[in-house]
């Protein structure tokens, strides 16, 4: 693994034969804009012939909408698809993946079937309103937001229509539009021979080397693509010195592929302005943003010369192949203040602090930076408070976290009153087996040995647990979707209470605990001083929700790792 070329710790190993490790760890890093790379050997050790690599780039600003379609002709007898994904990307076609833009679908020659982008929060239609009303015209215009920088659209071309061309656009954002061509033919093939390779064009600027692709879509009698490794590139005959067009050629499949090779001359160079913070070295942009003299637009390597931290701002010169020059400004920021952390923890158990914190710079401004704290199971070996620190981003700043280690109580091992009696069980889901805590983001679940399992009903399932003169502080633990839920279409809500007041509620910004939510378990830490009764309650809100294969025994959710914290 690679970090900018760096290599990331030593390499690891996988056993093929096995499939042991299920995956390979590289540590905890801070992040640095760039280039991650992945390299895989045949080898031991990082030893042998390289016969896999794969490559995540840091994106620049949105720039254009790429369509990628699956197929280059497709049957049009009036009901064959054709599947085309948009994504917004950068000068360099490096995806946004965190790109929500609103793309709007332009479609002649077919209609448009469905549109998606993966998000499970967006509720408009998938379909258009007239898709299934014969009295309406078919949709050649609909939009949707991409949801991690892509979106999909299913076309379906026009009966004998020989060309169908659909466009993305982004109305409400100044990048580049784009449109693909798709053929309409009467009869196509099974795809299991190929016809040829896709046209492919590269665009460069004066000066500047082509970055040539490192694979091409061989397209199979059925129109779809199938990608394959270039070996080699031949681009001796192509003169960046010169404008105009060239040929390459690419070693692929035992084939000689030709390729068009453009080279256009720059107008002008977007400027770059990076900020970093004192005592850290900046980290530049491998491309950078090219206008070319046709108004199009594009992206250009850049090699920088040599830096490295500094406590004010400076500027750094970069090449653009052999005639082209670019200064980048740094502005340096000082941190003059760093949010604080107070966290809770018990005894033996290393305390969850934060990856970021908040730091305040000189000019007023504020950021979440990644921090790495110095913190050992000595620190949590007795009761008390700990003053912990962490380092920010790599800089000399640190951060200080504020741990108070607790004698912890198992809630399930107090005396407890629940109601109904029959809807709670003790260190076990309701539905049998260990507790479960739903993982975030489609996360495997997290198994619990010490809770309580409950059965939801309208009315709330409540168990009242007494520590009165219990010297108790502060309650934790986390409340979630039992397996009922997880595998089922339940809707739960939870409170908790300290006396009459309410402590806790899942109905805040998080809201319902559902199947389809992507949070997982709702973690609370409160303050209980002074209470004497501890009320934790569940309320089945399933019927609410008009799930369409919700039952009773769906709304389940337990208690997981229920603790009473107290100080010594």
């Amino acid at each position: 693994m690679f970090i900018n070329d760096e290599p990331v710790g030593p390499p690891q190993n996988y056993d093929r034969n096995t499939a042991e490790p299920v995956f390979l760890a590289f540590g905890r890093h801070f992040f640095k804009e760039g280039e991650l790379k992945a390299v895989g050997f045949d080898g031991m050790d990082g030893t042998g012939n390289i016969i896999a690599t794969d490559v995540a780039r840091t994106a620049g600003n949105a720039e254009a909408i790429a369509l990628t379609a699956d197929r280059t002709f497709v049957r049009n007898d009036g009901y064959d698809l054709v599947f085309v994904e948009a994504a917004i990307v950068d000068s360099a076609n490096t995806i946004l993946p965190l790109a929500d833009t609103l793309i709007e679908w332009h479609v002649t020659g077919g209609t448009i079937v469905a549109l998606d982008s993966g998000n499970p929060q967006n509720i408009n239609r998938f379909r258009p309103k007239n898709s299934d009303d014969a009295t309406n015209p078919p949709t050649k215009n609909f939009s949707r937001s991409a949801f991690n920088g892509r979106a999909i659209a299913i076309v379906k071309p026009d009966a004998g229509s020989a060309e169908i061309k659909i466009t993305a656009t982004a109305p409400a954002e100044d990048i580049h539009s784009h449109t693909v061509t798709i053929i309409g033919q009467s009869q196509i093939g099974d795809g299991i021979d190929f016809c040829k390779f896709e046209d492919v064009t590269i665009i460069t600027g004066i000066g500047i080397p082509p970055e040539m692709p490192t694979t091409l879509g061989r397209i199979r009698t059925n129109g779809r693509i199938t990608p394959f490794v270039v070996d080699d590139w031949d681009v001796l005959g192509v003169d960046i010195e010169r404008t105009g067009t060239y040929k390459a050629y690419a070693k692929v499949a035992s084939q000689k592929v030709e390729v068009d090779v453009i080279v256009k001359e720059i107008e002008s160079i977007h400027p770059v302005t990076v900020t970093t913070i004192t005592g850290a070295s900046p980290t530049l942009p491998r491309t950078i943003t090219v206008r070319y003299s046709d108004g199009s637009i594009g992206a250009a390597l850049v090699k920088w010369d040599a830096f490295g931290a500094s406590n004010k701002n400076f500027t750094i010169n970069g090449s653009l192949g052999k005639n082209l020059s670019i200064t980048a400004t740094v502005n340096v920021k000082t941190i003059v203040s760093v949010e604080k952390i107070a966290v809770n923890t018990s005894v033996g158990v290393l305390p969850r602090l934060p990856a970021v914190v908040t730091a305040t710079f000189a000019d007023g401004t504020q950021e979440r930076l990644g921090v790495s704290w110095a913190v050992t199971e000595k620190d949590v070996a007795d009761p008390g408070e700990q003053s912990i620190t962490g380092t920010i981003m790599g800089t000399d700043a640190t951060a200080i976290a504020t741990v108070s280690v607790w004698l912890a109580t198992d809630a399930s091992t107090l005396k407890f009153i629940a109601n109904p009696p029959e809807n709670v069980t003790s260190n076990q889901a309701f539905t049998g087996g260990q507790l479960i805590q739903r993982g975030a983001q489609g996360a495997p679940p997290i198994l619990h040995d010490s809770g309580f399992g409950t059965r939801a009903i309208p009315d709330g399932t409540q168990i009242s647990i007494d520590i009165q003169d219990k010297g108790f502080k502060r309650l934790k633990g986390v409340v979630s979707l039992s397996e009922g839920g997880v595998t089922g279409p339940g809707a739960v809500s939870a409170e908790i209470y300290a006396d009459d007041k309410q402590v806790f509620t899942t109905d805040g910004e998080e809201g319902l605990m559902i199947v389809a939510d992507v949070i997982g378990g709702r973690y609370f830490d409160i303050d209980i001083s002074g209470a004497s009764t501890i009320k934790l309650i569940t309320y089945s809100r399933g019927a609410e929700t008009a799930f369409r294969r919700w039952t009773a025994e769906s709304d389940s959710a337990d208690w997981c790792d229920i603790k009473f914290m107290a100080m010594l």
